[in-house]
């Protein structure tokens, strides 16, 4: 997000112009032994809804992508013993991501996360 507010007076001049807020499940991060994680996931959350109120009335459209667990390095790190085969590969969620970015998804997902894993939503 360290990008996000330096690049609003550029994305305010686009006739469209969206931001979207990877999230992680907050009913598993906010759980015991997250901590800074899990405070940061709901803050993002957060920031999904109240940047929309900021930005209503621009052509800037903010909303938020929750991916399931996905099989990527960091995830090998983080759980060397996961031998989880249901984890999808990222390039699974990319078509969620094209619609939030995209005109599609602009009056549906404004202000909202997009729960791609189990596809609905949350405002």
């Amino acid at each position: 997000m360290v990008a996000g507010p330096g690049c609003l007076p550029l994305l305010r001049k686009a006739a469209d112009a969206s931001v979207v807020l990877a999230v992680d499940d907050p009913a598993r991060v906010g759980k015991a032994y997250w901590g800074g994680y899990g405070v940061a996931q709901h803050g993002l959350r957060a920031l999904v809804g109240m940047l929309d109120a900021e930005l209503a009335g621009t052509s800037v459209r903010i909303a938020g992508l929750q991916p399931g667990p996905m099989r990527t390095p960091l995830r090998a790190r983080a759980y060397a013993d996961d031998l989880d085969e249901s984890l999808r590969d990222p390039q699974a969620y990319a078509g969620a991501c094209v619609t939030l970015l995209s005109a599609a998804g602009a009056g549906t997902w404004r202000g909202r996360v997009l729960e791609a894993a189990a596809g609905s939503e949350q405002a």
